[in-house]
């Protein structure tokens, strides 16, 4: 490759003002730039491995960059995913000047796989997902973190897909677009401000009754204004497996029949999506 690198990955690129393409490579742990003129690479920068002080194995973790943005004040936004074994609160942001030169701007983050920035300079960071202790995907972790130019975090966008997400584009209207890689799909949220999170939170009321369940059981959730309605019915890994369209529903109280009498006995997870949010509950078929 070029300088020693025998690994590479090239996972995101950004251009700066000559037109050199600004290159992440995720598995050379470096920030690369290729020369729009000679097309000869060098390496900008390179981060160091992280020590492992938290479990016994590997010594270090990798640092793993993944994703670059313009800083509407001039450099550039980096965000790193962490190696194995995926420590919680390890990822960071930092910023880069023309020159390869590395200054830190928010710590504390997870597993980060994506940046993008609006029009008033605020940076919106994706988490990939959590794992659990036998490293398998924790369901709807996926989450998109708002960082304003000063370095203020709040959260903007939380469990929207089930299971791992690693690229996302804001929709210019207060929404976004994201993939979910675990099962294929490409979602689009949109939501009617730019100052309200999209969560997942029971804020339909909603409720199963019975849970447990052997045959079916009712869905009663109630709506504060019209809206499409869509029931998911997802299995642990997150794959849809039933999909009910209730269309068009007026605001007030409803409910709705799920026949499970088909589906083999142990966990699932029930989705209600409407036009702005979506809501989602734990289900055991006995």
């Amino acid at each position: 490759m070029t300088q020693g690198i025998t690994d590479s990955d090239p996972y995101r690129v950004s251009w700066d003002a000559n037109g050199n393409a600004i290159i992440v490579d995720a598995a050379a742990n470096s920030i690369l730039k290729k020369d729009a003129t000679t097309g000869q690479l060098s390496i900008l920068h390179s981060f160091p491995p992280i020590p492992n002080s938290f479990t016994p194995f590997p010594p270090v973790i990798d640092y793993v960059p993944t994703s670059i943005v313009k800083n509407p004040l001039g450099g550039y936004y980096i965000c790193n995913l962490t190696g194995f074994p995926f420590i919680p609160g390890l990822a960071s942001i930092v910023k880069m000047d023309d020159s390869g030169n590395v200054s830190a701007f928010v710590n504390g983050l997870s597993l980060l796989t994506d940046l993008d920035i609006d029009p008033k300079g605020n940076l919106y960071a994706l988490q990939l997902g959590q794992f659990d202790t036998a490293f398998n995907p924790i369901l709807f972790a996926p989450k998109i973190t708002r960082i304003t130019p000063d370095g203020e975090v709040s959260d903007f966008a939380l469990g929207f897909t089930p299971v791992l997400c690693s690229g996302f584009v804001l929709d210019g209207n207060g929404g976004f677009y994201a993939n979910d890689f675990g099962i294929g799909q490409l979602i689009h949220v949109s939501y009617p401000t730019e100052t309200k999170s999209i969560k997942n939170t029971n804020q339909f009321n909603c409720y199963l009754s019975p849970n447990p369940v052997s045959s079916s059981t009712e869905i009663n959730f109630t709506l504060r204004s019209q809206s499409a309605v869509e029931i998911l019915i997802l299995d642990q890994m997150g794959h849809t497996i039933k999909s009910i369209h209730l269309g068009n529903m007026a605001s007030g109280k409803h409910n709705a029949t799920l026949n499970l009498s088909d589906f083999h006995c142990g966990l699932y997870y029930v989705q209600l999506k409407t036009n702005s949010s979506f809501t989602t509950l734990k289900l055991e078929k006995l």
